[in-house]
């Protein structure tokens, strides 16, 4: 399974590994997706380093999409994937649309709560 992990940018510190084992994908996962760029991304490729997954990295083209390319990089993320854990601060909106493209893409979804 191709699973994204992606979060809020404000987040500066998570247990990656707990979040992937309360997901329920952790076992199943052949594959980790990120998005490049934010500490969930960067400590979700450390996590899929250590734990021997492969990662593919889907960079905002800027250049080519401008203010549209995290929402264009989103959506080739899920187009691409087969679930999406995304870990939560409790109040960032700017996760939402990861939610909503995934869930529109029919991707399994796991939300993840920190404080």
């Amino acid at each position: 399974m191709k699973v994204i992990i992606a979060g809020s940018r404000e987040i500066e510190a998570i247990n990656v590994d707990e979040a992937m084992s309360a997901s329920g994908f952790k076992g199943s996962i052949d594959e980790v997706v990120s998005g490049g760029s934010g500490f969930v991304n960067i400590a979700g490729e450390a996590w899929a380093s250590l734990s021997r997954i492969p990662v593919k990295v889907f960079h905002a083209n800027r250049d080519r999409f401008g203010k549209g390319a995290d929402l264009n990089r989103n959506e080739q993320m899920v187009e691409y994937a087969d679930a999406l854990v995304l870990i939560w601060n409790g109040r960032s909106t700017g996760i939402r649309s990861m939610r909503d493209a995934a869930l529109r893409h029919g991707l399994k979804v796991y939300v993840h709560t920190v404080a």
